[in-house]
Formats: structure tokens, sequence, C-alpha cells
């Protein structure tokens, strides 16, 4: 026994002058080797006019490291400490270069500018969609009076939204803060699990549907938005119940669903204060057989607009996805037989192509046609095809071109305009391509000229 306190004596001793040194030595590096950062860093920073920008960088090997801080590529500081008053409303990309032997490791960052929001003036929206994953760099602000992000995701019968991921949220701050830096509102569009590009949901999952209509879901469902939108600076919401392919063919109580969007917007009055001045509540309609269902939509007084999502349509035999006569079809039937006008709608154009490849001798049916189907993104059937704009079919490849004579941008835009539609929309910019062969400058072009 005499031995085992011993033994703990000197095993704690050494631990006690063990603890009593707080020194970290520098690790050693070979000469070949990368310097190390450490740091808190994102990749979207947004600053007010006014604000000074503080970093204080860590490196190793710390005597053998020389730093730079760098705004757009030009160097304005040097050493681990950076300060920067900011001066101009202009954003830039921020740049910290830790170099050692001619290794340079580094951090950026896309630094945003809040400025006062001065609403854009149009003639029509061109709303443009996109994920939260999309580069700020990618939007062109001066082509779209709005933007909405997809999305919450109502994903099981729990009554919330599962919250994106912190590089989305982060990404959501910097897309809502450059939108309101060139006057472009933003929604977010809430709605349940999805497929991309065409946006479909899941097969007979209703989930979306039954939190709308369980009163005591949906308000917890509202109350979440309520937070979420305050947090984020939203200026709308955007409801996409995309569960219409189920076996019943239809939505569950259309009553219920009035409910939700009267009770939305309650908690979402259209008036706020200046500059904003308008919040928004818009709802989204897929192209399908069925989609009288969403006639409901004409008891919803709230509703600013509702989005036509006419593109994805497939059939057991090669055809267009996106036909006009889809258009000037769903136009007709919302005014009449729902009572929206068509100035309270906007027609989407898919940024994505179907298709078909199905081999020769084969007749699939509805249980079998998806394995002979895919969904090329509009920017990659332009670089495979560099006319492709100018059309709407390469073989078997459907899609919406730019000019074409029919299935087109242009061809589309001319039923919306004769009906003195609201606008016209991009699902999602994430896929569209550079100009002059982009989409959504063909949208830009025909709605707002």
């Amino acid at each position: 026994m005499r031995h085992l306190k011993y033994f703990l004596f000197i095993i704690l001793t050494a631990l006690t002058f063990g603890a009593c040194d707080n020194s970290v030595s520098d690790p050693t590096f070979a000469d070949d080797e990368i310097p190390y950062i450490r740091m808190d860093w994102v990749g979207n920073l947004i600053y007010n006019l006014g604000d000074t920008i503080r970093f204080n960088a860590q490196v190793s090997p710390v005597d053998e490291t020389t730093c730079r801080w760098l705004i757009n590529g030009e160097q304005v500081a040097e050493g681990t400490q950076f300060e920067y008053i900011i001066k101009s409303a202009d954003p830039f990309v921020l740049r910290l270069e830790a170099e050692r032997n001619g290794i340079v490791n580094f951090r950026t960052a896309n630094v945003s500018i809040i400025k006062p929001f001065v609403p854009k003036t149009y003639e029509h929206v061109v709303m443009g969609a996109a994920s939260t994953a999309i580069n700020v760099a990618q939007i062109k602000w001066d082509k779209i009076t709005h933007l909405m992000i997809e999305g919450l995701i109502v994903g099981d019968e729990s009554g919330t939204f599962a919250m994106p991921d912190a590089a989305a949220l982060a990404n959501l701050k910097s897309l809502v803060s450059n939108a309101h830096n060139n006057g472009v509102y933003v929604l977010i569009d809430v709605t349940g699990n999805i497929s991309f590009p065409m946006g479909n949901g899941s097969y007979n999952d209703t989930f979306f549907n039954d939190v709308l209509i369980d009163k005591d879901k949906r308000a917890a469902l509202i109350s979440q938005l309520k937070s979420f939108v305050t947090t984020y600076g939203l200026d709308g919401i955007n409801i996409y119940i995309n569960n219409l392919n189920n076996d019943a063919g239809t939505l569950k109580d259309h009553n219920g669903l009035v409910d939700f969007f009267k009770e939305l917007g309650e908690t979402f009055p259209a008036e706020r204060e200046a500059p904003y001045d308008h919040f928004f509540i818009t709802a989204s309609v897929p192209q399908a057989w069925n989609n009288y269902e969403f006639y409901f939509l004409g008891n919803c007084d709230r509703l600013d607009w509702v989005n036509l999502m006419l593109f994805g349509g497939t059939d057991l035999s090669p055809v267009p996805h996106a036909p006009d006569w889809q258009v000037s079809d769903n136009l007709g039937r919302f005014a009449n037989a729902a009572g929206i006008p068509a100035s309270k709608m906007l027609v989407g154009i898919g940024g994505f192509g179907v298709n078909y490849a199905i081999p020769a001798g084969v007749s699939p049916t509805w249980g079998t046609i998806d394995q002979y189907l895919s969904y090329p993104t509009y920017l990659d059937i332009v670089k495979n095809n560099p006319d492709a704009p100018s059309k709407s079919q390469i073989g078997n490849l459907f899609y919406v071109g730019v000019s074409g004579a029919e299935n087109s941008v242009a061809s589309k835009s001319t039923f919306v305009k004769n009906a003195d539609g609201l606008g016209m929309f991009m699902w999602l910019l994430d896929y569209d391509a550079s100009s002059p062969n982009s989409l959504l400058d063909a949208i830009d072009h025909q709605m707002n000229p």
C-alpha cells in the first residue's frame, strides 16, 4: 500500500509540473511544407459602410512565414493583424496569403457592403430562382427584379422545415445583402422533399400537404418561418406544394390549404416599413394534367402572384417537356376556372432538358420510363451544342432555347405579353449559360426591353 501511494504521488507530481508549462512550441516544418493558417474564416462577409474589418491570423511556423492582405488582388497590408475601414459600397474580394519558401497558403472571402435599399422600377417581373449554393457572382442583378431561393424543406410530419447547413445560411446572407444593394427583392421557397433539376416531389410523399392542413402544425411552421424571415431579412415567401404526383392524384383539403394561406398572410402583412414597403406571398403550380387541384389558390386573397412551373413534362415516347401550348392553356384555365388574372401569373422557363434514350424495340411503361430519361442542364446543353440557343430540340433531347420559332423564351414571352401577364421567371439560375446564350438575358430582353 505504501508503494502504491508513492507511485501515485510521483504521477500527480509529474502531471502538476506538466500542467504548469503553458507554452506551445511552434511545429517543425520541412522546407517544402505549406505554412499553416489558423483562424475563423467564412467565404462570404457582410459589412456596413464605415465598419472596420479586423482579423488576427495565426500562422505556423511564425518566424519563417510572411503574411500579406490583398483587396481585389492589390496588397493593402502586411503581417498577421489586419484592420481596414470600409469607405466604399463596392463589393470586393479579400485575400490573406501566408508565404514560406515560395510556398503560399491562402484564404479568400467575398465582401459585401450593405447600401440603402432602393427597389427597382420595371414593366414586368423577372424573377430568378436559385439554389442556396449559387455563387453570388453568377447572378446578373441587372436582369432580375426578384430572387427566389430554394429552399426550406418540410420533409416529414413534424411540421417544421429542416434548417440549411451553415455554408448555405452564410451564402443566403450574402445573397440577400447583394440583392438589396441592387434593388432586388428576395423570397424564400418553402416546399416538400424535392428533386432537381425538375423540381418534382417524391411520389406519394404528402408530408407538406399534411402539415399545411393541420391547424397546430401549420401554426408551428408559420412561427418558424417568421423567425427565419426576420433573421435573414427576407422580403417574401413562396409556397410550393409539390406532392401532386400521388396515387389519388389530388391535394388534400383545399379549404384547409386556403386557411393556411390566410394565416400566413395574417402573420406577414403586405405593408412593410419603408424602404421595403411590401412583403410578398406567392405560390408555385406544377405542370401536370391535374394541376386544376391548385384552383383553390383563387380563394387566397393575400397571394401576390402564382408561379406557373411549365416545364418537366414527360411521356412514354419523346415529346417536348415544355411545349408552348401549356402556356396558353394554363394562363387561360387559371384565369377562367380559378379567377386568377394573368396579371398575377409568372410563366416559368426551366433551365434543363429532358433526353429520351429508349432502345430500339423497347416500349416503356410508366413504371420503367424513368430509366431511359436524363436531365442535362441548359449550361451543359450549350457546352455540347453551340447552336442550341436557336433551337429547342436536338435529336430526342428537348429543352427551351432562346430564339427558336417554338418552345423558346421568345415564343413563350409572346403568350405572356398578349395576355398581359405579370412576367416570367427562370428555374434555376444555377443552370444558365453565359451571355449571349443566357436564358435569363433572353427573358429580361423580352419582358423589360
